[in-house]
């Protein structure tokens, strides 16, 4: 007998064609529970992520910081901003989120430690409004006049106070307080020099 001249029956070929379909189908259909189902857990975890975080963050102080010595002022967003930001970016984003403001309240505690003794006053705020009483005027620094998210505000007693943004590396922030407050010999504050990941408000 030659197989090759076996030909199927014309009436079998419409039912293998309909179990080929509804195969196909049901794949489909659990590949897409399945990408939901991943989709959740991913959502969930980030969510958990943002909650746990921002209970770590102290909620903006409605009063005005003022500053009347030369300083070193990390300013960064409040929980309700960065609750905001991260609704905005998504909340995939929230641990890179979260990473950068833990890194960044790391610098400034570390920053604040280390110029205590050279009579340097260093903070962290959440204020909306930050004011340095220089000898001749009152500079006032508002965050919401800027899209960067998070800088540092540097006086060093008689010069106007500068501002610079984002995350600043290990090398450029003690050239900065090296340069600004005349201390040749402050050496580096042990930070990661290839973090620097400045960032906008939307």
């Amino acid at each position: 007998m030659n197989l090759m001249n076996c030909k199927p029956k014309k009436n079998i070929l419409p039912i293998i064609l309909c179990l080929l379909i509804l195969v196909s189908c049901n794949n489909s259909e659990e590949v897409k529970d399945y990408g939901k189902t991943l989709d959740s857990m991913e959502m969930s975890i980030s969510e958990k992520i943002e909650d746990e975080y921002l209970e770590t963050i102290e909620e903006e102080n409605t009063e005005k910081l003022l500053v009347e010595q030369k300083c070193i002022i990390f300013f960064m967003p409040t929980k309700k901003e960065i609750k905001k930001i991260i609704e905005h970016y998504g909340t995939y984003n929230a641990y890179d989120f979260q990473q950068l403001f833990a890194d960044f309240k790391a610098l400034a505690k570390s920053i604040k430690s280390n110029v205590k003794s050279k009579g340097i006053h260093s903070e962290l705020t959440t204020n909306a409004v930050i004011e340095i009483k220089t000898n001749n005027e009152l500079f006032v620094y508002k965050r919401e006049d800027t899209k960067d998210l998070i800088g540092v505000i540097i006086y060093n007693g008689y010069e106007k106070p500068t501002v610079k943004y984002g995350m600043l590396s290990n090398s450029e922030l003690t050239k900065i307080i090296r340069q600004n407050f005349e201390l040749k010999n402050f050496e580096n504050i042990g930070y990661n020099d290839s973090i620097k990941a400045p960032i906008e408000n939307y």
